[in-house]
């Protein structure tokens, strides 16, 4: 969520504004969750995960296509049905990274793209990837993890949802 915020910012400054409320909220849940969790015995330092090599080229090139591809079927759907399909992309978008539709909305927001929309959107495609990231803890980690971020990430999307609504105005 904080990404989301970041790269939102560096971008377009007046839409990391209006995703600042539910970000920070939906972020904060999520972090105190993470906390708990670590304090209550969960996995720490050394526990058989690793990390991949940030600077490879294959995931980059993947990135690139991911984004040009978002960022063409804004603009064709937009076209086509108007500003309320960019709502489906952002959900189908979120199924896989939030970063691409973050991007791609950014660069449309206040120009072609009205404001709240998207901002809406990115919001919705947060939402999907936190409940794709909930299914994938649950197939790969077990009914028990799946269950621990399951409840983390609902919580904190319901949060922040609930500061979507209550900022929008």
């Amino acid at each position: 969520f904080l990404r989301i915020l970041v790269v939102a910012g560096i971008l377009h400054w007046p839409l990391a504004v209006r995703l600042a409320g539910p970000l920070l909220v939906a972020g904060g849940v999520a972090f105190a969750a993470a906390w708990l969790l670590w304090r209550r015995g969960g996995a720490g330092p050394g526990d058989g995960t690793s990390v991949s090599n940030p600077f490879e080229l294959k995931p980059a090139l993947i990135f690139a296509g991911l984004l040009a591809l978002v960022m063409l079927l804004s603009a064709a759907l937009m076209e086509r049905f108007g500003h309320g399909s960019i709502y489906w992309l952002a959900a189908a978008a979120g199924l896989a990274d939030v970063d691409a539709i973050t991007l791609s909305l950014a660069g449309m927001a206040g120009q072609t793209l009205p404001l709240p929309t998207a901002a809406a959107a990115i919001l919705v495609a947060a939402v999907v990837n936190s409940l794709v990231k909930s299914g994938l803890a649950l197939a790969i980690g077990g009914r028990d993890l799946g269950l621990r971020v399951g409840v983390a990430l609902g919580v904190a999307v319901l949060a922040g949802s609930a500061a979507f609504v209550l900022t929008a105005g």
